[in-house]
Parts: structure tokens; C-alpha cells; sequence
């Protein structure tokens, strides 16, 4: 919301133009938001840093420094202390997977939800097929239908996966393979969303995908 409204007050002349200030500042704050736990476990945390100076007193009395450190974890028999590769892996499973099929069950059942209430509020019209509608009804079910986000957030999603994949490749690379079949499913999900549960989107022409080009191309040099 600070994006769009800083981005409203420079006043572009074309709507290019604004779209592609409003990706640099979107990505920039979630360049952050996404990424900062996987920094701070992959090259901070393994540095054992101090609480801020909290301290405790062990069994002897004596007063102990408390510390942020990694699980000792056993590769091929091998012990490697403070090894935070695994809390790494960690991070991958449950932001990178769960997180995207958290994502299409949310795309899914959010719609009908939405629709439910709307029938219990006599909002909308009760339809057995919607396939089969023509007319006012057709155009009355349509208007009960929620707003086609657009494809902004389509190209975060993907921008943000593919920071994950490629900066943190060491932790995880089969994560590439479930990523790649999850958006086969992404991409059947968008379609079902675009076809039944979401208003048609407004045309827009594109000489090319703008600005995230270079947010892709950013990641790629981070990688």
C-alpha cells in the first residue's frame, strides 16, 4: 500500500512507467522481507551472535553468554557442529514447498468461501451450472464474481521462487524439480480462477514483461 501511494504521487505519464517504479519499490521491500531469515541462517547465524547481551548462569554458577546457534548435525557418520545447512534445508521445505501449496488451497477454497457468504447474504444469485447461463443471469452471476488481480502478483510470485532456487540452491536442489510441477499445477489452478471464480480481466498490451527483466536478471548476479 506505501508503494502504490508513493508511487501515485509521481504523477508517471504512462502507465508503463508506473508499473515499473511500482515493481522496483514492491521488490525491494520484499527482496527483504523474503530472503533475510535465509541470509541470517546461511552466513550470520553459523557466527554464533549473542542475544543482544543476554546471559544466563549455568550449573556451576557461573554467568554464560547466550547465543544463536545451529543444531550439530551428522552427514555420511560425520558430526559437523554449528552446521546450519540443516536449519537451512529447513527454510526451503516449509517456505519454498508448503508455502506454495499453501498458496492453491488458498486460491481455491478462498473463491468459494467468498461465495458462500454472498449466498448466505442473498448477495449473489444461486447457480447449479454456470456454464449453462445466458443473459442477465449470466451477467448477474459475473458481477458477483471477485476482481482479476492482475498479472503484478503473477510475476512476484515467480520472482520471489526464483530468488529461493537460485541463491539457496546449495541447501536444497531438488527444490528446482517440486517447484517446476508446482507451477504446472499453479498454471492450471490460474486458469480454473480465471475461468469460474474471478471476473475477466481487463485487456492490456505489453511490448514485454517491463521491469522485472531486470529483477530477474538482479537475482541472477546474486545467485
Amino acid at each position: 500500500k506505501v508503494g502504490v501511494m508513493l508511487t501515485d504521487w509521481e504523477n508517471h505519464r504512462t502507465e508503463t512507467a508506473y508499473e515499473n517504479s511500482l515493481i522496483q519499490k514492491n521488490f525491494a521491500f520484499q527482496f527483504v522481507n523474503s530472503y533475510i531469515s535465509f541470509f541470517y541462517i546461511a552466513f550470520f547465524r553459523s557466527q554464533r551472535l549473542s542475544f543482544f547481551g543476554v546471559s544466563t548462569v549455568d550449573n556451576d554458577g557461573e554467568e554464560v553468554v547466550l547465543r544463536d546457534q545451529c543444531q550439530t548435525s551428522t552427514w555420511w557418520g560425520v558430526e559437523r557442529p554449528n552446521d546450519c545447512m540443516t536449519d537451512l534445508f529447513m527454510q526451503m521445505v516449509i517456505v519454498v514447498l508448503l508455502k506454495g501449496w499453501l498458496r492453491h488451497g488458498l486460491a481455491l477454497g478462498l473463491p468459494k468461501l467468498r461465495r458462500c457468504v454472498q449466498l448466505c447474504c442473498g448477495r449473489a444469485p444461486e447457480v447449479v451450472d454456470h456454464d449453462e447461463l445466458e443473459g442477465l443471469p449470466k451477467l448477474e452471476y459475473e458481477r458477483s464474481l471477485g476482481p482479476h488481480r492482475g498479472t503484478f502478483y503473477e510475476y512476484n510470485e515467480m520472482a520471489i521462487q526464483f530468488g529461493y532456487l537460485t541463491m539457496f540452491a546449495a541447501a536444497a536442489p531438488w527444490a528446482a524439480a517440486f517447484c517446476m510441477a508446482n507451477n504446472e499445477i499453479e498454471r492450471r489452478v490460474d486458469a480454473y480462477k480465471m475461468l469460474y471464480t474471478q471476473q475477466r480481466p481487463r485487456y492490456q498490451g505489453a511490448a514485454s514483461i517491463g521491469m522485472w527483466y531486470q529483477v530477474f536478471n538482479m537475482l541472477t548476479v546474486a545467485a
